[in-house]
């Protein structure tokens, strides 16, 4: 249990009230879609003493709310935007991943990066509702 404890379960002050401000201050959640956004700058990671990994888990967390079924998290990095996406079920993260994000993954976890800047990673997460919509309901 202690060991577990250790490495599953142990984060610091500012990881936690990272997590704890993503989720209460940046997370936008497109109920038709079942579907959420966190997005997190530059700025707010600094405020929050990020270090590589103390978001690890965050795009997990709108996963929980009841009839959530895809989850994208956009971090702001010095010359890219990170993307992580997480879903349930079989809705195709991986194909979302591939065509919007530069990236690819497994069907339920999946990721990209995005040269751009935030405002424009926005819009491009808002160009996937078409293909959201068709993912669920296949």
């Amino acid at each position: 249990d202690e060991l577990y404890k250790k490495v599953m379960n142990t984060r610091s002050t500012s990881t936690l009230k990272l997590h704890a401000y993503a989720v209460a201050e940046r997370m936008q959640i497109f109920p038709g879609l079942h579907t959420s956004l966190i997005v997190l700058t530059k700025d707010e990671l600094k405020r929050f003493d990020y270090h590589p990994g103390d978001d690890e888990g965050l795009v997990n967390a709108p996963l929980g709310i009841e009839d959530m079924v895809y989850s994208v998290y956009l971090r702001e990095d010095k010359d890219q935007i990170k993307v992580s996406t997480r879903s349930i079920g079989n809705f195709r993260a991986d194909l979302l991943c591939s065509k919007y994000y530069h990236g690819g993954g497994h069907i339920n976890a999946a990721g990209g990066e995005l040269k751009c800047s935030l405002e424009e990673a926005i819009e491009i997460f808002r160009s996937t509702f078409p293909d959201i919509e068709k993912y669920l309901h296949q």
